[in-house]
């Protein structure tokens, strides 16, 4: 009989789980009235930012270095020894190339240390966030976008991949 109880309790825990969550994403719909979009509460906030397919970077001021972070223990030391200058992150915005996402994930690799700060490129102002592997992770509020280089081994802990051909 208490098996019973058990799996009645869980069946009906499940449905009621189901239904709450069915309500948060009818919820979470937003409907458009005249051009402007109607703002919507939802438990769980979820930002959407589009991805930049190009720009020309023509100057960059760092504007903050935020902080430094050591995010895993592999190259532990290298990382608490990393901690690059303005100069170095100007110097490696500006010798970097933009890169997509699927292309950060295959030639870059993740040091496990990072320093986040904010920069101005092109007179509009960007948080970053720097990772010893060579890349950079640049946005704001509507956008992001990716930077590798290839050619700062001066200022980054590890080299990407070969660049793949065009």
């Amino acid at each position: 009989m208490t098996k019973i109880r058990i799996i009645s309790l869980f069946i009906l825990f499940s449905l009621i789980s189901c239904s709450e969550g069915k309500k948060v994403e009818e919820s979470a719909k937003a409907t458009e009235t005249e051009g402007a979009k109607s703002e919507v509460q939802v438990k769980a906030t979820s930002f959407q930012k589009s991805e930049i397919d190009s720009i020309n970077v023509e100057s960059v001021t760092v504007l903050s270095i935020d902080s430094v972070r050591l995010l895993i223990t592999v190259n532990s030391d290298e990382c608490n020894n990393w901690n690059p200058s303005k100069d170095q992150i100007e110097g490696a915005i500006n010798k970097s190339e933009l890169i997509t996402g699927h292309l950060k994930q295959y030639l870059f690799y993740d040091a496990g240390c990072e320093v986040r700060g904010s920069i101005k490129i092109n007179e509009a102002n960007y948080g970053y966030i720097m990772n010893g592997g060579s890349f950079t992770y640049v946005f704001n509020d509507s956008s992001y976008f990716y930077l590798g280089c290839w050619e700062c081994s001066e200022t980054f802990l590890l080299d990407p991949e070969p660049k793949p051909d065009d």
